[in-house]
């Protein structure tokens, strides 16, 4: 690919020894985010110098009680908005690789569509509800979803003082810019799944039917 690109923008990340891609899915955003950076003037640079103590501090959290939630599911519904939307994405592909459980994401305002019909106490919902635009209609669809007997894991900042009520389990991040609210809720989500994976015995490393390299076409 790189002989074929008129440009090439290495990600430096190092070799990743896992099947399940963490640290290149997370440098292609930091990549992602600099360009943007770059094409904004340099609005973003400061705040981009800081996301790396953002993703110290939630590296150091403690996710016992909320694996509790997860390691018996039957299936785990991963849900946000915006930008959100795309990381549930990532926490489900995570949580499915590496711990075997079923688990699929969604954008909040469709999961009523047909998902709504397999909410119960078995099936965990792990929702996205960060400041912004899209936070009152979040806060609506969890309250739906936890109505239909869900247990609720929400990911928000460690200053709303609504969440934690709403939730089964809150998780509190810091309350930053978008960037570093998108790299650590990835993050959070990631360490999720590799926790529960542990706790089931899963070899992480090497999940079961997968390969690093694709060899098919």
């Amino acid at each position: 690919m790189t002989r074929t690109a008129d440009v090439t923008l290495f990600m430096r990340a190092g070799p990743e020894i896992s099947v399940a891609a963490t640290k290149s899915f997370i440098t292609q955003l930091a990549v992602l985010m600099q360009i943007i950076n770059c094409l904004s003037g340099g609005k973003e640079g400061e705040v981009l110098l800081q996301a790396h103590k953002a993703i110290e501090e939630v590296l150091l959290m403690d996710l016992t009680e909320c694996v509790t939630f997860c390691e018996n599911a039957q299936s785990i519904f991963y849900v946000g908005r915006g930008p959100f939307y795309a990381v549930s994405l990532e926490g489900a592909l995570k949580m499915k690789e590496i711990s075997y459980i079923h688990a699929e994401g969604y954008a909040a305002g469709e999961i009523k569509h047909g998902p709504f019909a397999l909410l119960s106490k078995d099936t965990p919902i792990i929702a996205l509800c960060m400041p912004g635009e899209t936070y009152d209609v979040m806060v609506s669809n969890i309250k739906e979803m936890k109505a239909r007997g869900a247990p609720v894991i929400v990911v928000g900042c460690k200053e709303d003082t609504e969440l934690g009520d709403i939730a089964d389990y809150f998780i509190p991040l810091p309350q930053t810019d978008l960037f570093i609210q998108v790299l650590t809720t990835i993050v959070v989500l990631q360490l999720i799944a590799y926790h529960t994976a542990e706790k089931l015995g899963r070899d992480i490393d090497k999940p079961r039917n997968l390969a690093k390299s694709v060899t098919v076409e």
